[in-house]
C-alpha cells in the first residue's frame, strides 16, 4: 500500500489505464510532445490530447509533468 495525502492507495485503487494510454504515457515520459506522439502512433493531434485529458482526469492531476510523476511513482510505466 502507498500513502497519498492522508489516504492509502492499494494497487486495486489505482485507475485502469488502457494499453493505448500506457503507450502515450511512455512516449510522454521519453520527452515527446503531442504532435510527435500523434505522428509516432499514426493518430490525430486531437486523439492524443483526448487520451492525455482522460489520463489526467483518471489520475486526478492537472499537468503532464504531474501525470508522468504519478506514472513513475505508482510503477504504471514499465520502460
Amino acid at each position: 500500500t502507498l500513502k497519498v495525502k492522508n489516504s492509502v492507495l492499494t494497487s486495486h485503487d489505482l485507475p485502469k489505464i488502457s494499453k493505448r494510454e500506457r503507450e502515450i504515457l511512455t512516449l510522454m515520459a521519453k520527452g515527446m510532445n503531442t504532435p510527435e506522439i500523434a505522428e509516432n502512433l499514426f493518430l490525430s493531434y486531437h486523439t492524443i490530447e483526448n487520451h492525455k485529458r482522460n489520463l489526467r482526469q483518471k489520475t486526478k492531476v492537472k499537468t503532464s509533468a504531474e501525470l508522468i510523476a504519478f506514472a513513475f511513482k505508482y510503477n504504471i510505466l514499465t520502460t
